[in-house]
């Protein structure tokens, strides 16, 4: 029975599966051709950490779907403990064929040197746990990705690698000294192998930022038993609303309240902010936090997969796995490139043989040479490493991205919309109560119903009034209109509502339909907003404010912010309607934080939130930015120009790569040890260069 990471019962839930024998993007692609022509949808393979994801079809089972993969030559692994193994057995297996062919290499360079390894037989015996180290490892798969229609690189190489070593024994055994280079053999598979290593290890790097996240997480919560003994509890022994204990020094186990007691949290791992925060009873904790002085008791009100610290590895690892637009091309060029090779090395063959009369030798070379030397994975390695790193920077950054295809998007930008309150201004309040004795219980009741919503006027509010707050005052019947306000009933059966009138200016409080309060709210425009304006301008992408807010009100804010196109008072199917014609002329995000932006935000290219944001803005985003600063989201684009940037880099230098080095080595300026050298170079220039993106400064 396949061991399966996430599997429900019932049709279309999502199924994880662990894959062992993955060596390149190729080996990917062979599964992933192989799920999809099961009908399998939602299909992601991620050769680097081993696993295999897709959405069963009603009639196709798990183990049916395991022994299809294993029968490609890969293996489904039963525990989780496998991949350590394998990661051992590669290293084992790197070190004892390197043992045997670093011999035969120093021989091919200085034969003058090392006499005693003239004999055939000595580099036969040499060549021998090389040659069968790495056709263990490689032939599998090549055997069973030609038999499935999917050739993979693993053929290239073995070929090469198979060729050079029975034409070397014919030359032993007919004593023909020209045509014997086991050294070819052994280094072929050798550097592959070394190859595969380093590269295994640097895609790692690029994904780091998932290892990292799992590093932070907490095992043990701290609990007062009845005798007031406080004992270490597994994470997965704590439910909601149990109390849990935490001290100075202490990482804050688990999402939660405080119910007693105070201290200084660094939230930094989350919010980017160095400054711890002051934090007391009834405020809000996160998980993974550090309590950096003070003690304090919270409640625990969410666990699990439940916790903001989950849902983000959950978030990133989702977007790791999916495709980016950009690297479809790269995709379809992977999978016509191995029989392109082949035919390319045997028309080498042919050619320098029949028609340039370069002698059986070094003809075969050249075909060995072509076939060891091209590389379908750095073309395949080009967009996921980079999109990997660039998810990477981003999270370090304070900004989640749900997807590959929102990290290209972003890099492509042309239009930005931005809602005003919230984003571009903080919103002030100032309260007039029509009727004063009644200001305890109109405050109150405002307190209670703008409780119940994450708009930025409505926690502008909840400050404003949080000496009001009254346990009395539950309201019932909530609801919040997209774009209008919120209605409520009171205890005592009274009516409420808090909204916009197109009569009278501010926000209107009424009891029973009795206007008993207004509100006016004036602007303050965010710090930052003068410098995010002038960046995007920089960037050649063009600012829209579109806002449910007055116009005259909209329009000082655009002026101020030299915003040129501007619309006010516009209600969420309005803003809908007015960026659909922007979209035509690029890819355009809208960044919003209310219920009431919901729509725009789905409609828009990219939607942007801040993690303060109301759910349903958050559920409509792509981007969710861990801090209100407008600093924030211009890094966002900026990281998305440069993955964008970097991935174009990588897939010039893959293209540029095999377009050179294949006719070299078909000309014979290259034999087929340094093909293997060069092929395996040619990812780590990827590799490399995406890694640079993970510590380049954000421009």
């Amino acid at each position: 029975m396949p061991f399966v990471l996430t599997k429900m019962s019932e049709q279309n839930d999502l199924v994880k599966l662990k894959v062992e024998g993955m060596t390149c993007t190729g080996c990917a692609a062979t599964i992933e051709k192989y799920l999809k022509k099961n009908n399998l949808k939602e299909v992601r393979v991620d050769f680097v950490e081993g696993l295999v994801q897709y959405i069963p079809e009603l009639n196709t089972s798990v183990e049916t779907i395991s022994e299809g993969i294993n029968k490609l030559g890969y293996r489904v692994i039963s525990h989780t403990g496998d991949k350590k193994k394998l990661s051992l057995s590669l290293v084992n297996q790197l070190i004892i064929s390197g043992i045997f062919t670093l011999p035969l290499i120093l021989h091919h360079v200085f034969p003058g040197a090392l006499k005693f390894l003239h004999p055939p037989y000595i580099q036969f015996l040499l060549s021998l746990p090389a040659v069968v180290i790495g056709l263990n490892r490689f032939l599998p798969g090549a055997w069973k990705s030609v038999w499935s229609g999917s050739p993979n690189m693993d053929v290239t190489i073995c070929l090469g690698a198979i060729a050079a070593f029975i034409y070397s024994i014919i030359g032993w055994v007919s004593v023909r000294p020209e045509m014997i280079f086991f050294e070819t053999a052994a280094s072929i598979l050798t550097l592959v192998l070394l190859g595969n290593y380093i590269e295994h290890k640097g895609v790692k790097k690029t994904s780091s930022s998932i290892d990292d996240l799992q590093k932070i997480a907490v095992e043990y919560g701290k609990m007062q038993m009845p005798s007031g003994a406080v004992v270490k509890i597994p994470l997965m022994e704590i439910g909601k609303g149990d109390l849990l204990i935490v001290a100075e020094g202490d990482a804050i186990p688990l999402d939660g309240v405080i119910v007693a007691g105070s201290g200084l949290v660094d939230e930094s791992w989350i919010s980017g902010e160095s400054v711890p925060i002051n934090k007391s009873i009834k405020d809000k904790v996160i998980g993974a936090s550090q309590l950096i002085s003070g003690n304090f008791t919270m409640k625990v009100e969410s666990v699990s997969n439940e916790t903001v610290l989950s849902k983000i590895i959950d978030m990133v690892k989702k977007a790791s796995f999916q495709k980016a637009p950009i690297q479809r091309l790269a995709d379809k060029i992977s999978a016509i490139f191995v029989p392109t090779v082949l035919i390319i090395s045997v028309l080498t063959f042919l050619v320098n043989y029949f028609f340039i009369s370069i002698d059986l030798s070094n003809s075969l070379l050249r075909a060995i040479a072509v076939l060891v030397i091209s590389c379908p994975c750095a073309m395949g390695l080009a967009t996921p490493t980079a999109i990997m790193a660039g998810l990477g920077k981003a999270m370090r950054e304070g900004i989640l991205i749900k997807g590959a295809g929102t990290l290209e998007t972003l890099g492509k930008t042309k239009n930005i919309i931005l809602d005003k309150t919230g984003t571009l201004t903080h919103p002030e309040i100032e309260i007039s109560y029509l009727a004063a004795e009644d200001e305890i219980e109109i405050a109150g009741m405002v307190y209670a119903m703008e409780s119940k919503s994450s708009h930025p006027i409505a926690q502008a509010l909840i400050k404003k009034l949080s000496g009001f707050k009254n346990p009395l005052l539950l309201t019932s019947h909530v609801s919040e209109a997209k774009g209008k306000g919120l209605t409520a009933v009171d205890p005592n059966g009274n009516r409420w509502s808090i909204g916009w009138s197109e009569d009278t200016p501010g926000i209107q409080v009424s009891k029973n339909d009795e206007l008993v309060a207004i509100m006016k709210l004036t602007d303050s425009i965010k710090p930052d907003a003068q410098s995010f304006v002038t960046q995007m301008n920089h960037y050649g992408i063009t600012p829209f404010l579109l806002s449910g807010d007055a116009q005259d009100k909209v329009k000082s804010v655009a002026d101020r912010l030299g915003i040129q196109h501007w619309q006010g008072r516009l209600m969420p199917d309005q803003k809908v309607a007015e960026i659909k014609p922007i979209q035509s002329s690029g890819p355009t995000v809208m960044v919003g934080d209310g219920i009431n932006d919901g729509p725009a935000l789905s409609t828009a290219d990219v939607g942007v939130s801040f993690s303060q944001a109301s759910q349903v803005a958050i559920q409509s985003s792509q981007v969710i930015l861990l801090n209100d600063k407008l600093s924030t989201l211009s890094k966002s684009i900026s990281v998305g120009r440069q993955t964008l940037s970097t991935i174009k880099q990588n897939l010039f230098w893959a293209f540029s790569y095999n377009i050179v080095a294949i006719p070299l080595a078909a000309a014979g300026y290259l034999n087929p040890m340094w093909g293997a050298l060069f092929m395996a170079f040619s990812d780590l220039v990827v590799i490399g260069n995406s890694l640079r993106l993970m510590w380049s400064r954000i421009k």
